[in-house]
């Protein structure tokens, strides 16, 4: 035995040994086949005279076959699974072991998780071996006999055995659906159970009895049988249809996938289309992930797979419905027939006898209808009688409900485009290109929707909107792509064009965007196709945003290029320009290269078709502006001198803006395209310089890899000094780079230079434009030279800080004195850029940067709050106390700025050291104190901000500071906002401690009704979530406030009453009534009241003086025995 045991040298977990030695997982199927075989033969022959085998051998053989089954290894052999079948089979059905057998299977059933598929394939085999589904049935009915209670056990307890139920039914459902169907009777009670594995179960084998037990219920001829049949499938596709409401969402998920089998198996009734239609997008609102993805996957099952057409339209739909519709009402007129009834209502013989002739004539006349209705129909030109009219006119009406339910849909496909979820994003990306290959209406603006998810961070969203565009778009054929590819650019808007340009860039980085492709734009740019105008410009759009990654698109193409896009036709259209100067830039060399080389001469034509562009170009003024600045950007990236062209530009340009026209006055057209041209001008040389810069520094260090730098410089450098400390070698060449950097900045914006001169230029408008509105020119109500000017003054302060700070009070008065809402927005997108560019400079300023957010422009203040948001986020600007202006945005009219607002301090709180919660006291203080806040929107706002405080320690803290404010509380109002904070915190067991020994802090406004609800409701939150210890010295906290709240409430009552009692009595004497000002009521003295009622009581007699003194002195009493009580702020002295 030892010497058996040592050679197999398996492990004791993977065999099973006896004491002998005996290997059963190796001899189990040795003895199974031949015990197989056995029992297949005539066993009763051996048992003469009862012929009937013996009890304990039956036995043995159900006991095998348990055994057998409970191994994971056996199941593994397919000879084994065969001999099983077998054994199975015959002990159960033909040697009467049913009952032993079936109880067994489902004992295997509650405790193996792998014998679920085995069982049931093991009962259907012995149901069509031997032509007998009684094994089947009676585990069916074994299994549907269980209380639903247990199951609910079991699931609670995620127990196997309901789970294997539910899998063994689902599984049998396709195997046997006719036995299943005989079954339900004892099933269906478990589907308003509570084990949602075992309905789920339950609803997949439903759909598999729709479309396999009752699948020729539709066909077949009219029986009691047949319509027995009919009743039990409109059961079940009730049954079906109502389950979609289940409680659970793995069940409503499963239901939704059933359906959309039952869809691709064509076994929907057309009567039950449009109701699942509406189901299917019913359930696109639902609030579990895996039931809107079901829901999106069956909505693409039904309209893969419809039954009324491929193109789905209504306008495809409608006229025929009309038409037929008519015909059907013309055949109805005809088939209406006179009635037998006498003119005369008060003859009753004579009415009975109408009557009694109907009778008898029913059935001639229903045949002469039939027989009228259906030649009408046949003088119509139709075949198939009246009937088959109706039917075509129901089919039609559906198809166009169908179609209208699907574009209704669209709306919340859109939804979900944008949903966190990726499988939403992605399944209604498909959904949405499958409707645009229906056509159904509306799909092509959802279409459109799809493009600018390819800056999503998601890599499968990315490659689902890559993947659709190629479906869409790239076909097989490079000239039909070409057309298609051509016409999209015109129909999208900004937004859409930039993603599509994305995508085209990423299509040509993967290779998916052919060669071919751009041949054939390129023969729809030169009208080789006889392509429209509008064809030609979409070309030539797509054909830049693939040049920006691939510059090979250009080539050989540059004369076509200039021919095309500096004709006499595109001297009108600003879209065609521009693309034209886009695929210039894309000739550019790489930039910060070492090396570069300019691909074109100083002299070539395309600079001065640019430069013609600027200056004398005709193009309407709303395009020309975009088209410049792609131009300047252009020469910048392809001219060897840039500043020498567009010095020559800028001078002419001046000449004619400075010299006037003919009545003197300055020309506004020419002076504002001056401006953006200058503006323009100041910002690429910028970017020029830093482009020089980095080159040198890429060039230094490509040499220094390359390894040809002079030993002996590098020796003397360690032996330096100055290296030794960090400041030689290559450090010390950086610094005198950025120096150098420095001063070509300033000259840039110095007197000598042309930039500098022309400066002033722009300064002079924008200081007409910080004027009062009546002291400005009649030339400032032009919106272009507004917007060039302050483009041109921000552009120019970006390039060196004494600009900046020379002109920057300038430009804040603009923001405040102006009206225009363009030129504010500029001006706060000038400001964003100048704080990250000189954060110190700008910090005196910061108050200013918040002001806008409260501007009575939407878009105004929409474009503070993401300047303000990209700065706090990015650590360009520190968050300080006018972060409660952002805050305040929250309850803002506009949903985009509120949802803004949502999305900083989401973002803000992601951040590390808790940034919301050390700034949550001062916002607190400054909503508390703002005039135009409500409280209703102070409420809103703090709670919101609440939410973010998640942690223990920081609600011990907030609690402890809340308690400690309430100390300085000057009115009731500021005492309720510290209350209802404290009521949004989830207070623990150290908070309430800190709660409990700050009480003296909130005791003098446990008086007011609406402090003392917030005290309960954060108690009544805490008894929630602690100890049974704990919540006991709650409640005997509760009591010890609900005291002070009684004690506070009395005292307040007494002095409403004492200071109407003292106002009668001045009413009564005629004397003036005089209010005290709030007055501490230890700094109440003989003295203070002596001063106090001089004045009052000099024109009263002395006995009136003698009754008012003792009111005063008894007052005084009062308040001295309530002092400890109340905190002195609150307290107000009623002396009259």
């Amino acid at each position: 035995m030892s010497a058996a045991t040592s050679s197999t040298g398996r492990s004791k977990a993977k065999t099973t040994k006896s004491v002998a030695g005996w290997d059963w997982d190796f001899h189990r199927e040795k003895i199974v086949r031949p015990i197989g075989a056995a029992v297949d033969l005539d066993l009763k022959l051996l048992f003469m005279p009862t012929y009937k085998p013996d009890e304990d051998l039956l036995q043995l053989f159900c006991r095998l076959t348990f055994t057998a089954l409970s191994s994971t290894q056996a199941i593994k052999s397919r000879e084994l699974k065969q001999h099983l079948c077998s054994l199975v089979g015959a002990t159960a059905l033909k040697y009467g072991q049913l009952e032993g057998m079936s109880n067994g299977l489902v004992d295997l059933l509650n405790k193996h998780e792998h014998v679920p598929v085995i069982i049931s394939e093991i009962v259907a085999d012995a149901s069509r071996r031997y032509d007998d589904s009684r094994l089947a049935e009676t585990v069916l009915r074994t299994v549907g006999n269980v209380d639903p209670a247990e199951y609910k056990a079991q699931q609670q307890a995620d127990a196997a055995g309901v789970r294997n139920v539910a899998t063994f039914i689902g599984d049998l459902a396709g195997r046997l659906p006719h036995v299943l169907a005989n079954c339900m009777a004892s099933l269906m009670p478990h589907l308003g159970g509570e084990a949602y594995a075992l309905r789920s179960a339950l609803v997949t084998a439903m759909g598999r009895l729709i479309s396999g037990a009752f699948s020729d219920v539709a066909g077949a001829p009219s029986s009691s049988i047949q319509q027995a049949k009919l009743k039990s499938k409109q059961a079940l596709l009730d049954a079906l249809v109502e389950r979609a409401r289940d409680v659970s969402s793995y069940t409503r998920s499963r239901v939704l996938q059933t359906w959309a089998q039952l869809a691709e198996e064509r076994a929907i009734p057309l009567s039950h289309w449009l109701l699942v239609t509406e189901l299917g997008i019913g359930r696109l609102e639902d609030k579990s992930a895996n039931v809107r993805k079901a829901a999106l996957q069956l909505v693409e099952s039904l309209l893969q797979f419809n039954p009324f057409s491929p193109e789905l339209s209504v306008d495809t739909f409608k006229p025929s419905l009309d038409e037929y519709s008519g015909k059907l009402e013309a055949v109805a007129t005809k088939e209406q027939l006179d009635e037998c009834l006498p003119d005369d209502d008060g003859d009753a013989f004579k009415a009975i006898e109408a009557q009694e002739k109907a009778a008898e004539k029913q059935k001639v006349d229903q045949q002469n209808a039939e027989d009228s209705a259906n030649q009408a129909v046949r003088e119509a030109g139709l075949e198939g009688g009246i009937e088959s009219l109706r039917v075509l006119v129901a089919s039609l009406s559906a198809a166009v409900k169908f179609s209208e339910l699907l574009s209704g849909s669209i709306p919340y496909l859109e939804q979900l485009l944008a949903s966190p979820t990726a499988s939403d994003s992605t399944e209604a990306m498909a959904l949405i290109i499958l409707m645009k290959q229906f056509n159904v209406d509306n799909s092509e603006s959802a279409v459109l929707k799809i493009l600018p998810l390819i800056f999503s961070r998601d890599v499968a969203i990315k490659d689902a909107v890559l993947a659709s565009t190629c479906v869409l778009w790239l076909s097989s054929d490079p000239k039909t792509s070409a057309q298609q590819l051509s016409l999209l650019p015109m129909c999208t808007t900004l937004g859409e064009l930039t993603s599509l340009e994305e995508i085209v860039c990423e299509l040509v980085q993967r290779k998916q965007f052919s060669t071919e492709i751009v041949r054939s734009l390129w023969g729809i740019v030169s009208s080789e196709s006889d392509a429209s105008p509008l064809e030609q410009r979409g070309a030539l759009l797509v054909l830049s945003m693939a040049a920006k990654s691939d510059k090979k698109v250009l080539a050989g193409k540059l004369d076509v290029l200039l021919r095309v896009g500096f004709s006499e036709a595109a001297r009108q259209d600003p879209v065609l320009t521009k693309a034209t100067c886009t695929l210039l830039h894309a000739l550019a060399p790489h930039p910060g290269a070492s090396h570069v080389h300019y691909p074109l001469k100083p002299d070539h034509a395309a600079f001065s078709h640019l430069a013609q562009l600027m200056s004398a170009s005709p193009l309407p003024e709303a395009g020309w502006y975009a088209a410049v600045e792609e131009a300047v950007a252009t020469i910048y990236a392809l001219h060897p001198h840039p500043e020498t062209l567009l010095e020559a530009v800028l001078q002419g340009m001046a000449a004619r803006s400075f010299t006037g026209s003919q009545d003197g006055h300055t020309d506004v057209y020419s002076l504002s395209r001056f401006l953006f041209v200058l503006g323009q001008t100041a910002i690429q040389q910028l970017v020029y310089i830093e482009g020089l810069t980095k080159a040198v520094r890429n060039s230094r260090t490509a040499l220094e890899q390359s390894g040809h730098c002079d030993q002996s410089d590098i020796k003397d450098s360690e032996e330096d000094i100055g290296a030794q400390i960090g400041l030689g070698g290559t450090v010390a060449q950086d610094m005198e780079l950025d120096a150098l950097k420095e001063k070509l900045e300033a000259q840039m914006v110095s007197s000598e230079c042309l930039l500098g001169k022309y400066a002033s230029t722009a300064e002079w408008v924008c200081l007409q434009l910080s004027r009062e509105a009546t002291a400005r020119p009649l030339w400032t109500s032009s919106s272009s030279l507004r917007s060039s000017a302050v483009l041109a003054l921000s552009k120019l302060m970006i390039i060196h800080q004494s600009c900046c700070e020379r002109n920057l009070q300038l430009l804040f008065t603009i923001m405040q004195r102006s009206e225009w809402i363009d030129v504010k927005c500029n001006v706060v997108i000038a400001l964003g850029d100048l704080a990250f560019k000189y954060p110190n400079l700008m910090e005196p300023w910061t108050h200013h940067m918040y002001v806008p957010l409260k501007d009575p422009h939407v878009t105004v203040r929409k474009h503070a709050l993401m300047v303000l948001t990209h700065l706090i986020l990015n650590d360009m600007m520190k968050v300080k106390g006018y972060i409660s202006d952002i805050a305040e945005c929250l309850e803002d009219d506009d949903q985009r700025i509120v949802a803004l607002t949502q999305l900083f301090f989401h973002e803000l709180a992601q951040r590390g050291h808790s940034p919301i919660y050390n700034l949550l006291p001062d916002i607190l203080s400054r909503l508390s104190a703002s005039t135009t806040l409500s409280q209703a929107s102070f409420q809103r706002i703090m709670k919101y901000l609440l939410g973010f405080i998640n942690k223990d320690k920081q609600v011990e803290s907030i609690v402890d500071k809340l308690c400690t404010r309430f100390s300085c509380c000057e009115d009731t109002r500021r005492a309720k906002d510290l209350a209802f904070c404290l009521s949004q915190l989830n207070i623990n067991e150290k908070g309430l401690k800190t709660l409990s020994d700050s009480v003296k802090s909130y005791t003098p406004w446990l008086g007011d009704e609406e402090v003392w609800a917030k005290f309960l409701v954060a108690l009544q939150k805490s008894k929630k979530w602690t100890k049974p210890e704990v919540r006991a010295n709650i409640e005997e906290f509760e009591e010890r406030l609900m005291a002070i709240h009684s004690e506070q409430r009395g005292y307040r009552r007494t002095e409403d009453v004492a200071a109407a009692s003292s106002s009668r009595s001045e009413s009564d004497q005629g004397g003036p009534t005089e209010e005290v000002e709030n007055r501490q009521p230890e700094a109440v003295t003989g003295a203070d009241i002596t001063l106090s009622t001089r004045d009052g009581c000099a024109s009263q007699s002395p006995d009136q003086m003698a009754n008012t003194k003792l009111k005063i002195e008894k007052q005084v009493e009062n308040t001295k025995s309530t002092a400890q009580a109340r905190h002195p702020l609150q307290e107000r002295s009623q002396v009259e």
